[in-house]
């Protein structure tokens, strides 16, 4: 631990955001006041009014159902942000199961930010996270009515996520490998204070491998550590023992960054095992590091399953050896011999099909949970509370649709998850015959539904923003559309109608185009890319998910389909979406409806390196002669140069999966579609959105973006957010991002 404090010492650790007590962060002065605001402006308006982003931001959002053992209550939060104050508050909120009537258990106030709820084992208490102490992050419990809120933990750092199971808690904190959480936070303030020996205040830190950088973060040597503890009840008071770091001096991130939680975690059933999940460097003959992340986690997608004893005094064991991704551990609820789990089969590949794998620990044999022939990657997925049934959820066709099959290596049954329009769901929690189920649509934001296995349709359980879907006006009706595109596969696309749609009126086209590439178009609710603020301005909105997406059900299929971009960025999934365009405008039930010369595109991520694209070889796009090309572009975080991505960003398997290899193989493979040859064929005029924390795509490439264009003498602008990170989620940054954006675009498609 000395030695590890004096590396800290001289590397001199660079100022950043401390975490729980270290920085005593405290709660806004803004009080309680203005809770149901949002709800109250709604009633206050005398008349309906088109979508736009000023409703998207003052939608509530609901998150993190958790059932009660008992089967009587459902535990979840309500996310709400006030436009006067500039401020949000997430408070748990619980709901009766039979009667679906929903009330606020802990106090408002606004900053407040409260997540990952659990019961405890007899149902008195909730046992979830939150800032409301003043002290960071921190545990804390409740009864369902609200009664006796305590304070459980008060760590001098912040807890991250938790799991319980039984008697057994799992947290997360950030802390330097090899300290407590006392000596990392007392380093964080001696840093802070400039009181550093032989430094000072020193802004500076010596990098020796990768990663330097993940999605939004500069890594300064703290890692996210596993600690084990016991909780007990008692008087309506929960009490957690002295906590264990299992991983002490490990360099390693548990949960893995940027997005693990406590998925990646499960407790045995008779609460002797926790599994988890985590990066695993290993060289080129397969011996492996247990105890230290290496740069190589940088262009390997490696992540392995390990064991350790909940009994004090045991180290992790890591225990398989797919040189892909292991992932996900889900223990049988009653059988602790038996172990569910997400793997993929190709090294390097995060697309690589996810399927669930079954794996009897005593024996050591795995094998398929679900035929092979169900050719779709699993998103979550869950054992039902008997054990019986696995359930999980996969996109199919433009729907996040949930399944469960029975016994092994069965072709899992559907969920009926439709009501008058398909729901895309997920946060699966299943309670004695049935799931808890958030579902959302293009139509309304996210509310809980429970569904029967083997039953009828879901029935909706909570209803939130009513009053808010009484007084907008949305696009109404959404077609899931296919049609012949590149190689002459089918490819889907969704049709959103404006919100004033009209057979006999005459409307702009929006294409919008999905970020990933490896993902799709679905029915989800977006707070960020909803085609509802399109619709509300009067677009058609279509969205195509071309070669590269998920759930194709066409010829070719499955995960063919999400293969067939690899090395082909530029080539079938631009011809999809200019034959698309010319479907719609031209074949489509709509074709009658909508104005050839109004046509606008818009994209983010992969989506943006399209727009760039597109900009490049907007004569191709022309050339069937039905229809007019574009008359605008939208960029958001896209790319510019393929060979500068190849190093600038942070994951660097990525690139070396989709273009065939490191570039410095292989240039060739990164020129064939690098948009930054093509800047001397641009003349659309384009507007550009980039974050200032957006690590993934960096700000080198939106200035390279609109350097081009301006030197080009393109209508051009440039939007930058300094805090913002590969995605805007800001509300204020929300609603100026969206705003500017469509101002831009109306100019050329809405005049």
């Amino acid at each position: 631990m000395e030695r590890m404090l004096s590396v800290f010492v001289l590397l001199g650790l660079v100022v950043g955001q401390t975490l729980g007590a270290c920085d005593g962060g405290g709660l806004p002065d803004l009080g309680s006041d203005g809770e149901d605001a949002n709800n109250e402006y709604y009633q206050s308006l005398s008349s309906s009014h088109p979508f736009s982003v000023r409703d998207l931001v003052r939608a509530d959002r609901l998150s993190g159902g958790k059932t009660s053992p008992d089967g009587t209550t459902v535990a979840f939060f309500r996310y709400v942000w006030n436009v006067e104050l500039n401020a949000s508050s997430t408070t748990l909120w619980v709901a009766d199961l039979a009667s679906g009537s929903a009330s606020r258990v802990t106090p408002f106030a606004w900053g407040l930010s409260e997540f990952n709820a659990q019961w405890t084992s007899d149902s008195s208490r909730i046992v979830f996270l939150s800032n409301r102490g003043g002290s960071g992050t921190q545990v804390w419990a409740v009864s369902p009515t609200g009664d006796d809120l305590r304070q459980v933990t008060d760590y001098p750092l912040s807890v991250q996520t938790m799991a319980l199971d039984g008697n057994n808690v799992a947290f997360s904190v950030s802390i330097f490998p090899g300290t407590t959480m006392d000596q990392t936070c007392n380093y964080l303030a001696a840093k802070e204070e400039g009181t550093i020996p032989g430094y000072g205040k020193l802004d500076a830190f010596l990098y020796t491998k990768t990663f330097v950088r993940h999605w939004d973060t500069w890594f300064q040597a703290r890692r996210n550590h596993v600690f084990l503890t016991t909780m007990s009840v008692s008087g309506g008071q929960v009490t957690f023992a002295e906590p264990r770091d299992i991983m002490m001096e490990w360099d390693v991130d548990v949960p893995t960054k940027p997005y693990g939680d406590m998925n990646e975690w499960s407790f045995s059933a008779d609460g002797k095992v926790f599994a988890f999940s985590r990066q695993m460097s290993c060289d080129d003959s397969g011996v492996c590091d247990l105890t230290e992340e290496k740069s190589d986690v940088t262009w390997k997608t490696n992540l392995d399953i390990c064991f350790v004893s909940t009994a004090p005094g045991d180290t992790p064991n890591c225990v398989t050896n797919n040189p892909a991704i292991d992932t996900e551990p889900r223990f049988h609820p009653t059988n602790p011999e038996l172990l569910s789990y997400v793997r993929t089969t190709v090294p390097g590949y995060e697309s690589s099909q996810r399927e669930i794998y079954l794996w009897n620990i005593s024996s050591g044999v795995h094998w398929r949970a679900v035929d092979q022939s169900f050719d779709f990657s699993v998103g979550e997925h869950t054992w039902s509370s008997d054990g019986t049934k696995i359930i999980f959820n996969a996109i199919v066709d433009g729907v996040n649709q949930v399944y469960y099959t029975e016994g092994s290596q069965q072709y899992p049954t559907g969920v009926n998850t439709d009501q008058d329009h398909p729901l895309s769901c997920g946060g699966l929690d299943p309670f004695g015959e049935q799931v808890l189920l958030a579902c959302s649509s293009l139509y309304r934001p996210v509310e809980f539904f429970v569904a029967s296995l083997g039953g009828s349709a879901v029935s909706q359980l909570t209803v939130f923003n009513t009053d808010l879907l009484a007084k907008v006006q949305m696009g109404t009706e959404a077609q899931y559309l296919k049609y012949s595109g590149a190689d002459g596969d089918e490819v889907g696309m969704w049709v959103l109608t404006p919100y004033d749609y009209q057979p006999t009126g005459s409307y702009g086209v929006a294409m919008l185009i999905h970020g990933g590439p490896q993902s799709a178009w679905t029915t989800d609710w977006s707070y960020r890319w909803n085609p509802q603020m399109y619709a509300g301005e009067g677009y058609f909105s279509v969205m195509i998910n071309f070669h590269g997406s998920m759930g194709s059900t066409g010829n070719l299929s499955g995960q063919a389909f999400i293969d067939s971009i690899t090395k082909n960025w530029g080539g079938r999934p631009f011809i999809d979406i200019h034959m698309g365009l010319d479907y719609v405008l031209t074949e489509s039930a709509y074709a009658g409806s909508l104005d050839a010369e109004r046509a606008v595109a818009a994209g983010a991520s992969y989506g943006g390196y399209m727009i760039g694209w597109i900009a490049g070889h907007m004569d191709e796009v022309m050339a069937s002669g039905k229809n007019s090309g574009f008359k605008a572009l939208f960029w958001h975080d896209g790319m510019f140069n393929t060979r500068a991505f190849a190093y600038d960003t942070e994951e660097l398997w990525f690139p070396e999966h989709d273009f065939g290899g490191p570039e410095y193989q292989d240039p060739s493979n990164y020129e064939l579609y690098n948009p930054a040859n093509f800047v001397s064929n641009w003349n659309t005029p384009m507007i550009i959105a980039q974050g200032g924390k957006d690590f993934r795509l960096s700000t080198n490439h939106g200035i390279s973006m609109f350097n081009a264009l301006q030197r080009r003498g393109i209508d051009s602008e440039l939007m930058y957010f300094p805090t913002q990170n590969h995605w805007i989620t800001g509300p204020t940054e929300l609603t100026a991002w969206m705003t500017w954006a469509l101002n831009f675009l109306n100019r050329y498609g809405n005049p």
